[in-house]
């Protein structure tokens, strides 16, 4: 016969619980790479243009350029590659702050070999192709410019200290 100690240690898992939730959703990312596809296109598009638009100050080798190359997981991280290092990196989203902005990315940070080669580069891909690299080049050359709706102005200026420089 079982122990009272021992039944509170195997409790049951539930339909409706949040273990249940991290189990499939954990093989749901390990079966299908696009699982983003079902995420809103507006949704994807805000993420690439705050995230993917800057380099950051995240890495936890404290080298100051990495870019963001994955979706952000259900435990709040995303992947991160480190462009001095050349390593990935999962980084908790919490991190990304304006003060860790260490200045604009660009297009072909996307196209080196080790992003290319990643298991996160149909993620990647999505980012770079959510972001019109053309219009945020404009941005920055006019940053007062009408054409640009506020949204967008806040999710892709840089802090002041790295505009004036």
């Amino acid at each position: 016969m079982a122990t009272k100690k021992a039944k509170k240690r195997n409790k049951p898992v539930l339909f409706n619980s949040e273990e249940l939730h991290r189990r499939m959703v954990a093989k749901a990312y390990s079966l299908d790479p696009r699982w983003f596809d079902d995420v809103s296109l507006r949704e994807r598009e805000d993420f690439a243009l705050k995230y993917g638009t800057k380099t950051w100050n995240v890495s936890p080798t404290g080298n100051p350029y990495s870019i963001v190359v994955s979706y952000p997981r259900p435990d709040g991280t995303v992947k991160v590659y480190d462009l001095d290092s050349g390593e990935f990196y999962w980084v908790e989203l919490k991190l990304f702050t304006r003060t860790r902005v260490s200045g604009r990315n660009e297009q072909n940070n996307y196209s080196l070999s080790a992003v290319m080669t990643d298991d996160c580069r149909c993620e990647s891909e999505d980012i770079e192709d959510m972001i019109g690299w053309e219009s945020l080049k404009e941005y920055d050359a006019h940053p007062q410019s009408l054409v640009f709706n506020k949204q967008v102005k806040k999710l892709v200026s840089l802090p002041s200290r790295l505009r004036s420089s």
